[in-house]
């Protein structure tokens, strides 16, 4: 991956979808993969797998609302508003037989959406899939409570970010100054930081959890064997509760596997989007 694409990320153009102008960026032709970031993020966390992905696929992601330069609604920004933005978005997009794979939080609204509306999904990709955990950094879980997110507010700069991303990746260069400067100016806009602020406040992922059995797709499962976020633990109740589920880890891997290995991670994604069912 070029420096120049690194540092320019993804371009995207607009839809309107269910009232709403939404971000997203396309390239490529054949079967529809849609990935979904996290909560915080924007399409930009897909950078070194979009292009690869496209020579195989039609591969599509998309800022959720409160995030990127999609619009930010007077909402809660609950999984459900997510959710229902990607249905929106899905039916705006007229896609059919989507392999859907979402990301940290992200996962957690794409096996929502699997669950609610199991005719869309062929097939269901979560990397590193859950929320805020007692190993989360500090700053994020401060950020979940209402009475400290004034303070995020007020001390939000650079190196807050460097700080949070040195504690998701394994290899502390992948926190290279241009990456460090595009996820703080994801989040640097007031409208785009009082989003994640309300979604982490909102989030509660306890009926998506008690709902893993009713998810009909088959799920695949990557996860970083050095994620100190969600501990390779974390896996456990994945594997034991979704009826279809393969899972495959990634070693010397933090948080992120499709940042931080992303050749061999777009190496198995193609092959399930790619393969027959």
């Amino acid at each position: 991956m070029s420096e120049s694409t690194e540092t320019r990320g993804l371009s995207g153009q607009y839809i309107q979808a269910g009232g709403r102008k939404i971000r997203y960026y396309e390239e490529g032709e054949g079967e529809n993969l849609l990935m979904i970031h996290g909560i915080g993020q924007a399409m930009y966390t897909f950078r070194r797998n979009v292009h690869a992905l496209s020579e195989y696929c039609r591969v599509i992601t998309v800022d959720l609302i409160g995030h990127g330069l999609s619009d930010k609604p007077d909402c809660a920004y609950t999984i459900d508003d997510f959710t229902e933005m990607l249905v929106d978005f899905i039916d705006a997009m007229e896609l059919k037989e989507l392999v859907l794979a979402g990301f940290s939080t992200g996962g957690i609204i794409a096996l929502n959406l699997a669950v609610k509306h199991p005719d869309l999904i062929r097939k269901l990709v979560l990397l590193t899939p859950g929320g805020l955990t007692k190993t989360c950094p500090a700053t994020l879980r401060r950020a979940a409570k209402p009475l400290l997110s004034d303070f995020v507010f007020t001390f939000f700069r650079p190196h807050t970010v460097r700080k949070v991303l040195l504690e998701a990746y394994y290899d502390p260069r992948m926190a290279s100054k241009s990456v460090v400067n595009h996820y703080f100016k994801v989040l640097s806009h007031h409208d785009n930081l009082d989003a994640c602020l309300r979604a982490l406040a909102a989030w509660n992922d306890s009926a998506v959890m008690d709902s893993l059995s009713l998810v009909k797709a088959p799920v695949y499962l990557f996860w970083g064997e050095d994620d100190t976020w969600h501990p390779l633990s974390m896996m456990e109740r994945f594997e034991d509760e979704l009826p279809d589920v393969y899972s495959a880890t990634f070693g010397e891997c933090g948080h992120l596997p499709h940042e931080e290995h992303a050749e061999e991670f777009n190496k198995k994604l193609i092959e399930i989007v790619t393969s027959g069912d």
